[in-house]
């Protein structure tokens, strides 16, 4: 069948099919309704077979789709010129949320649904509407509802190739909603498939520095490159960035105390910059004093962080460690380690940070393997406090790598390390490939 040469989506079709019955005061549930609503716009002048309409409505069974000729006169029936002045119409005014209460604390499945639908239909005005004329639901503090939307938009940027840059876009062109994302969403998994490509060409050029968030937001995007330019082996694009980085500040002015705003401890780009700041340190070749420096400023801010936040700090410069071969240092963490560990098994307290967890606890466990530089006292078997969770890709690897070191049984150890090892592979990781 030829391609219909005309602009539609599945969800501005509907709603004219909707407003065509509602005028007519026909209920659509049979062939016989169809020749009632048929009968009632040929009086009308506009002509259109019962079967057409049987079509239209799914009465009768087909995958074709309407002819432009057939959306034309629906279109006038209904009050506009032509099918495009519809279409434009429909696009820019549909109200995804009118039926919806747009200040309750949950969004409503059906409005998840409708909002989904829109994305899968590629019908993004109507999106794009909702939320700006719902963006107080996405300023902090933040409710369950925004985090119900933006873990639909999410689901959609990790697995729908086709919406994830729209939507990307959609979100960066909108100051509240870029920083709500791009604070909470943003997954290491993505970040060489599209992530890093992204916030390179598009997620910086929006930064306005005037802003409050300004200085925690560029940190936060140079150092998340840094980390995609580590996972592909592009050293010198990963230099280039941290002599950017680092120049405009300089790491021994930031400690803990001056991500803090209004009273709000920002842990997530204090841990990237300072993982960023070692990787820049071992690749630039600088002496061994500057990472000492690095791990006692860190080791000192660690005393005001809770033990979530110690736990992704830890993970993120236990990582950098690693790659600087430095795991030595690592054991001058046990004590906070022993602590954040005897927290966790005290109270159960499994979502609190998991993947940063096992992240860890990996380096921690690799370090003594390497440098047998941790008493065998202080090894900590975790995965068993995590098996029921569905890890995928990074954290995936990352819980195999921690059961290969902790499990024993050489056929065991051997296909949690398979395991690992093409999860590194799957996401082209080469840092964790070549570790592994």
């Amino acid at each position: 069948m030829p391609h219909n040469n005309y602009q539609y989506t599945h969800f501005s079709i509907n709603n004219l099919l909707d407003i065509v019955k509602k005028k007519a005061n026909v209920e659509i549930t049979c062939i016989g309704d169809c020749e009632l609503l048929s009968a009632s716009m040929s009086k009308a002048g506009y002509s259109i077979s019962k079967d057409t309409l049987g079509r239209l409505y799914k009465v009768i069974k087909s995958k074709s789709m309407p002819s432009k000729y057939t959306l034309n006169l629906l279109a006038e029936y209904v009050g506009y010129k032509t099918w495009n002045e519809y279409f434009k119409h429909t696009e820019n005014n549909i109200d995804i949320g009118k039926n919806f209460n747009n200040k309750s604390e949950k969004a409503n499945e059906s409005e998840l649904t409708l909002l989904n639908f829109c994305i899968h239909d590629n019908a993004y005005n109507p999106i794009i509407n909702y939320l700006n004329q719902n963006l107080d639901i996405f300023e902090y503090p933040y409710t369950l509802k925004s985090f119900d939307i933006l873990n639909l938009f999410d689901d959609n940027i990790r697995d729908n190739h086709n919406a994830r840059y729209k939507l990307l876009e959609i979100i960066n062109s909108n100051e509240v909603l870029r920083d709500i994302y791009f604070k909470f969403y943003v997954n290491i998994d993505g970040l060489n498939r599209y992530y890093a490509e992204f916030i390179e060409k598009k997620y910086l050029d929006k930064l306005n520095p005037v802003k409050k968030h300004y200085k925690l937001n560029f940190i936060w995007a140079k150092s998340i490159l840094i980390t995609s330019y580590l996972y592909s082996n592009k050293i010198k694009k990963m230099l280039r960035t941290g002599y950017d980085l680092f120049r405009k500040y300089e790491p021994k002015n930031e400690t803990i105390y001056n991500y803090i705003i209004d009273g709000e401890i920002h842990f997530y780009p204090y841990s990237r910059f300072h993982y960023a700041n070692i990787l820049y340190a071992h690749f630039s070749q600088k002496n061994n004093s500057h990472i000492s420096n690095i791990i006692q400023l860190v080791s000192d801010d660690l005393r005001i962080l809770n033990i979530s936040q110690k736990t992704v700090v830890l993970a993120q410069i236990f990582e950098a460690l690693t790659v600087a071969n430095k795991q030595e240092i690592i054991g001058s963490f046990s004590a906070i380690v022993k602590d954040i560990m005897m927290h966790i098994k005290n109270f159960s307290d499994r979502k609190n940070e998991p993947e940063s967890l096992i992240q860890m606890c990996y380096y921690y466990n690799s370090a003594n393997n390497i440098q047998n530089c941790i008493d065998v006292s202080d090894k900590f078997v975790v995965p068993e406090m995590f098996d029921n969770k569905n890890y995928i890709n990074t954290y995936a690897y990352y819980y195999n790598a921690l059961k290969s070191l902790m499990l024993e049984g050489s056929e065991v150890k051997a296909e949690c390390f398979n395991k690992a090892f093409k999860h590194a592979c799957k996401m082209n990781n080469k840092f964790l490939s070549k570790l592994t």
